[in-house]
């Protein structure tokens, strides 16, 4: 038909866009849907993210996940369609750092544009592939290196198996991390800031009050 009807026509072919970043760790936690509160707390002390991001198929689970972090000591605000009048409040507190976690719906969290989320969660698998890319896309932005994890729940394997054929990328299983791991990784962090402390040379006075209480 080109041929026929069209004069010196050109073939363009345009290659499709790279659905997935290579600097972006990959992958997925099988969970119990009722674990999934004390899954996401141990990752979130394992790993000690500057920023992160979870996202939520629906509104009421955004606030049920904010809830569950807030009653243990996170940092975190809900985004979703019926606090459209608070977003760009709590999008300035999560830019500041105020906010730790940022928990999302899919429709609120378009047009996010903040460089340095260091976790990406999927506490529910997304109802549509590309949301995946959606998703994940919000860290290792600028160069940067970043981590993606996602709660599976039984069946669910399934439909993450149709996300990686879709953005042709291996997500790996990963082993929770246990107590004992968490106790070793915050009793290393809490040995580093008292090395830090006695580097800087700022232990004078407490010299004297670990002095009297030995004596």
């Amino acid at each position: 038909l080109s041929r026929r009807y069209m004069n010196s026509p050109e073939y363009i072919k345009v290659t499709r866009k790279e659905l997935t970043v290579p600097s972006i760790e990959q992958a997925y936690f099988d969970v119990k849907e009722k674990t999934k509160p004390d899954a996401l707390c141990r990752i979130i002390d394992m790993y000690a993210p500057k920023l992160s991001i979870v996202f939520c198929n629906t509104k009421k689970r955004v606030d049920e996940v904010v809830e569950q972090l807030q009653g243990r000591g996170y940092f975190a605000e809900a985004l979703h369609g019926d606090l459209k009048q608070q977003r760009d409040k709590v999008m300035q507190k999560f830019r500041n750092g105020t906010i730790e976690i940022l928990v999302a719906t899919d429709v609120a969290a378009r047009g996010i544009d903040v460089d340095d989320v260091d976790i990406v969660f999927n506490y529910d698998v997304p109802q549509d592939d590309e949301y995946y890319v959606h998703r994940i896309g919000r860290t290792g932005r600028a160069g940067r290196s970043g981590k993606a994890f996602t709660f599976c729940v039984g069946k669910e394997i399934y439909k993450l198996r149709d996300i990686m054929r879709y953005t042709k990328t291996k997500i790996v299983q990963k082993k929770l991390p246990t107590l004992s791991d968490i106790e070793e990784i915050k009793t290393a962090a809490f040995l580093e800031k008292v090395k830090e402390v006695i580097d800087n040379g700022g232990l004078g006075k407490y010299i004297d009050i670990v002095d009297n209480m030995v004596n």
